[in-house]
């Protein structure tokens, strides 16, 4: 369990937002005077707190909730208590996620509405970009038992309130406000007086084609994503078509299909649309693609700007969906070392002679049709040594309730390495490592639920050791 702030009395509010990238943000209030944000980026420890800049910091400076946008922006809305009311406004992150500077982000007022009400409450946000942000609220006089819900939303920098239904838009003492969005739409939901779930919705994203991929996309199988996000109120049904040949029809939101690329040759084809529209017209469109399928390449248990030591084995992940690999070679400070025609692609560095600079490891893999891949990490020498005896599982577990792919790890620490700070855990799947978790020191084993299509998958655990990061112990692990 992480501790948010020092234990304070009054800390009575609290929200979180897990982003699409696995990332985790949480606001909270102290003493309902001060309003605080982290940030942890997927599988990372917690950011410095950050005190966000509210006009006035007086109590009752409470209640926010957090949204992050396509674009990775992070927007919250919150109020603030200048007298003599509330007041309801928008505070956005200048800077992606993640970013070096984002654990103590700077924040710039955006919006800010000053209606003629006593009382402010539940602020809510979403927000598709920083250019189209919509924020929520009910208020209302301070001895009202019911407030009204309010809505306003920022379009190319103005901002606008947006027309509800005054008899439905009133919030039953206790209710909440909350906005939410999805790719084509806005929602706004709260209990009414009449105690009934309301819902306020606006189409805000839908196009008159195809809308993914885009003209002059590279894409890779060896499924394909055809997707034609059109208007459900307008069109009946989507038929997509490849090359001039049908692949299949859509009668329903969202509109797509998967082609099935790995028969397919690489280079040019054409993508189309024919739309039957509920009026019984017709809609067509087209775009050009070009099926480029590199083959995968992945460095698995060297991590870049990472430790080695003594004599290390270094673990190549190669592998192509739409071709034969011919070969895969291993460069050390640009030396070929070793030529690789089939798997396992294992290469033992002896590291005794090399000195404490930086050192590059690349490797390359090369398909049949002369597209190639390449994954590439500097590394330095140095005294940090990976885990000892790593070992992991990778089952399915089906009953007649649920059916479960996980993977767990278990390995021993090195003793010649002393205290540690940390471990790290990287999952390598489809040619793409990523890190996955931060164990604790005193933590020597880790699980993970995985999506039940993955068959082979692959781990690697470094140490961590005054800010120093060793190379990986890695295992292959086969679903059992």
């Amino acid at each position: 369990m992480l501790r948010l702030s020092p234990k304070v009395v009054g800390n009575r509010w609290v929200d979180i937002y897990n982003d699409k990238n696995g990332n985790i943000h949480v606001a909270w209030d102290i003493d309902k005077a001060t309003l605080h944000y982290r940030y942890a980026e997927s599988g990372g420890s917690l950011s410095d707190s950050t005190t966000i800049d509210l006009p006035v910091q007086e109590e009752k400076n409470r209640q926010a909730d957090i949204y992050v946008d396509e674009e990775d922006y992070v927007h919250i809305a919150y109020m603030a208590y200048p007298l003599p009311g509330y007041r309801v406004f928008l505070d956005h992150v200048e800077g992606k996620i993640p970013a070096e500077s984002f654990s103590r982000p700077q924040h710039t007022t955006v919006g800010m509405f000053e209606l003629h009400a006593e009382y402010f409450s539940d602020p809510s946000v979403a927000a598709k970009s920083p250019d189209l942000v919509y924020v929520a609220w009910a208020q209302g006089t301070a001895d009202e038992l019911v407030r009204k819900v309010r809505m306003s939303v920022k379009r190319d920098g103005e901002w606008s309130l947006v027309k509800l239904d005054d008899n439905a838009a009133i919030l039953q003492v206790g209710g909440r406000v909350v906005t939410t969005m999805t790719k084509n739409r806005v929602y706004v939901l709260w209990t009414s007086k009449d105690r009934i779930m309301k819902m306020y919705t606006e189409v805000i994203g839908y196009g008159s084609g195809i809308t993914f991929p885009t003209d002059g996309d590279n894409v890779c199988g060896p499924y394909v994503d055809i997707e034609a996000n059109m208007d459900p109120d307008s069109v009946s049904s989507v038929e997509f078509l490849v090359d001039g040949e049908s692949i299949g029809t859509s009668d329903s939101e969202p509109f797509s299909i998967k082609w099935d690329a790995s028969e397919a040759t690489l280079g040019d084809h054409n993508f189309s649309i024919k739309a039957l529209m509920k009026d019984g017209s017709t809609t067509e469109d087209a775009i050009s693609v070009m099926l480029n399928c590199p083959p995968e390449m992945s460095i698995i248990n060297l991590v870049d700007g990472g430790c080695v030591s003594g004599t290390v084995d270094i673990a190549l992940y190669a592998n192509s969906d739409t071709d034969d690999l011919v070969k895969v070679e291993l460069y050390i400070d640009d030396r070929l070392v070793r030529t690789f025609t089939s798997a396992p692609y294992l290469y033992s560095w002896d590291t005794s002679e090399i000195d404490t600079s930086n050192h590059i490891v690349k490797a390359i893999a090369y398909e049949d049709s002369g597209q190639t891949n390449t994954d590439q990490v500097t590394v330095k020498k140095c005294s940090v040594y990976q885990p000892l005896n790593l070992t992991g599982e990778f089952s399915l577990k089906q009953t007649i309730f649920f059916k479960e792919s996980s993977a767990v790890l278990n390995w021993e620490k090195d003793p010649a390495n002393g205290p540690i700070d940390e471990y790290r855990v990287y999952r390598i799947l489809r040619g793409k490592k990523e890190l996955v978790q931060v164990v604790d020191s005193g933590t020597l084993t880790f699980k993970e639920v995985v999506d039940d299509s993955v068959d082979v998958l692959a781990y690697a655990v470094t140490t961590v050791k005054s800010g120093s990061e060793s190379s990986g112990a890695f295992v292959v692990l086969e679903k059992k």
